[in-house]
């Protein structure tokens, strides 16, 4: 998930070029242009130019990002202006550390005949030539477009109306280390060759918000009128490539198995690396599912007085899904799939708080929430989903949550106690339906369905502000139970999640060295505590701590000002898996978890002139 903010045009002109260095020879060039125009001032524009290229932190790895973003602004009035923002990202990656995939069991060990393939507790040194290849990795574009108008009825009453459209592309071929045993033996694949991954997303969203206050007697209410949806357009391929191992060398005397241990250098597959066009019969994609939502909110705030608050708003959404299947027999012409949902619910949510103090608040809220749901995979090869590409029941999740707050100098406090549900959707293997034919009954009869719940307890503190006038901390600590219920299978239900901590830490401080008028030294420090590996919970990775270090130096070169940063990233240099769990966000497994390597010790060099 990613929190992605643009950056608006500046009042005053801004013009920066920064030249950073990063690992072996990774060179990045970044410029930020920004300022207004015109008569009054009235046409505003930012624009960001980036470019980064070379090798990464293994041999004969690439990485290259490419950026290109504007953002502009018209003043119609002095209470109208209409925003637009365009942006163009491009990330190529190729020899990095590829996935590794690993097949926990959901039956108790000590059952006979059992099997469980897990990843090892201690992960390796991801700088080791061979976990990916040259020739593998991702090349990803990202363009996003949006519109947006905002006017000012007058000081109290505000609207705001957007439109957003983004279009992902994504050809994958990350090398898949498929473990065979308990002893790091494995064999590669490219990513491109399992069925799941989407070689296209295609995403419209429109908002629109209308806020204001009014007086009802001596009780102050904060309104809000909104509108947001989106549509969610899944592509996948005509044809997938096949899924073969990689080899040292594409003759019978190749050697298609390595070890985690002692790692192997492969060569491309004979056809060469497979990558996804948008007409070719045989390589194309098409438009397989498309989401729906559409959602009209409410909310007040009402000050009931000047200790008292409480906030009450409900949303009322749709959804829709439509599935559709393709081959290239068809040419493309899209045939829907019987299944495709409608559905519609209220999403309320409620808080009260008091205020004892004028610093402080204590509060409680409590939320229900409806979302939509996700689609089954496809068809592949002998395995079949009785409701291949066929979507679920929207999901619905909820949240109780109290907390405190305290405001004290240069200093902030918070912390909460909070409660979360959500549907937790799996494939159950071994489905006994006529759709799967002489299949039924066994591991390739499957069916994607609801299994259980994902029930979260948790706290979490956060402490920020200025300890000391040359002192500036930021630091947070969650504490968290993720339990798995209702599985319907004995070994899994009431387990922890796969992946998650049960506690998190992080502390940001940044120091203003007292000699050296500009000069700062910044520290971070990390702490994961241990992670279930597979869903019984058999296995777990050792907790670890990732320390960064680094410094900033501010000063004037000719006149202009310049910044200098020096940082070391995982100064330690620890070895640690960054990521375990299923291969979808939201839960979905057809048996095999992921897993992803962190990143090694990374120094950082840059230099950013103001001109």
């Amino acid at each position: 998930m990613f929190n992605f903010v643009t950056k608006r045009p500046t009042e005053e002109r801004l013009g920066q070029i920064e030249l950073g260095y990063e690992g072996r020879s990774i060179g990045t060039i970044h410029t930020d242009l920004g300022g207004r125009v015109g008569r009054n001032r009235m046409f505003g524009y930012r624009t960001n130019l980036l470019l980064a290229d070379g090798e990464g932190y293994v041999d004969s790895s690439q990485l290259r990002r490419q950026l290109a973003a504007g953002a502009g602004d018209v003043r119609l009035t002095n209470n109208t202006v209409v925003e637009g923002n365009f942006s163009y990202y491009n990330l190529f990656q190729h020899g990095y550390p590829g996935w590794f995939a690993y097949a926990p069991t959901t039956t108790p060990l000590s059952t006979s005949g059992s099997k469980s393939i897990l990843i090892p507790l201690d992960a390796p040194d991801p700088t080791r030539r061979g976990y990916g290849q040259s020739f593998s990795g991702v090349d990803l574009t990202s363009q996003i477009g949006e519109l947006r108008m905002k006017h000012d009825f007058n000081s109290n009453w505000h609207l705001v109306v957007g439109v957003l459209n983004q279009v992902s592309d994504r050809n994958i071929n990350t090398a898949v280390n498929q473990l065979l045993d308990n002893n790091g033996n494995y064999k590669s694949y490219l990513a491109n060759s399992f069925s799941s991954l989407a070689p296209r997303f295609h995403v419209v969203s429109d908002l629109a918000y209308l806020t204001g206050s009014v007086r009802t007697g001596t009780i102050h209410h904060d309104l809000v009128f909104g509108s947001t949806g989106y549509r969610f357009a899944s592509y996948s391929p005509t044809t997938s490539p096949a899924k073969t191992a990689l080899c040292t060398e594409n003759t019978p005397q190749g050697i298609c198995q390595a070890n985690i241990a002692d790692p192997l250098v492969f060569v491309a597959p004979p056809g060469g690396v497979f990558s996804y066009t948008k007409t070719s019969p045989s390589t194309g994609i098409y438009g397989s599912s498309i989401i729906r939502q559409q959602g009209f909110s409410f909310g007040d705030t009402i000050a009931l007085s000047p200790r008292w608050l409480v906030r009450a708003a409900v949303s009322q959404d749709w959804t829709w899904t439509d599935s559709y299947t393709d081959s290239a027999a068809t040419n493309f012409q899209r045939r829907s799939i019987p299944g495709g949902y409608v559905n519609m619910g209220a999403s309320p949510s409620a808080s009260a708080m008091y205020k004892p103090r004028a610093n402080m608040t204590v509060y409680a809220t409590f939320a229900n929430s409806i979302q939509a749901p996700d689609v089954a995979a496809a068809n592949s090869g002998n395995l079949i989903i009785v409701n291949a590409s066929q979507a679920l029941p929207p999901y619905r999740s909820k949240q109780v949550e109290i907390g405190y707050k305290l405001s004290v100098r240069r200093i902030n406090f918070s912390t909460a106690l909070f409660r979360v549900e959500r549907p937790f959707a799996n494939f159950v293997v071994g489905v006994v339906n006529p759709v799967c034919g002489a299949q039924s009954g066994t591991s390739n009869c499957q069916e994607f369905k609801i299994t259980g719940r994902q029930l979260n307890y948790g706290v979490e503190t956060m402490l920020s502000g200025r300890i000391f006038p040359s002192l500036m901390i930021t630091g947070g600590l969650s504490v968290l139970s993720p339990k798995l219920t209702g599985t319907g299978i004995a070994a899994t239900n009431n387990k922890n999640f796969v992946g998650m901590p049960y506690y998190k830490s992080n502390i940001l401080a940044e120091y203003r060295l007292p000699v050296i008028l500009g000069a700062f030294l910044n520290f971070d420090w990390q702490h994961v505590g241990r992670r279930a590996i597979d869903d019984i919970n058999s296995a777990y990775t050792p907790q670890y701590n990732l320390f960064d270090f680094g410094v900033r130096y501010t000063t004037k070169i000719m006149g202009k000002v310049s910044t200098w940063r020096i940082t070391a990233n995982n100064a330690t240099n620890v070895h640690y898996w960054s990521t375990l769990g299923p291969g979808s966000i939201t839960g979905q497994s057809t048996g095999s978890y992921l897993a992803h390597l962190g990143e090694p010790r990374l120094v950082t060099a840059s230099l950013r002139f103001d001109f």
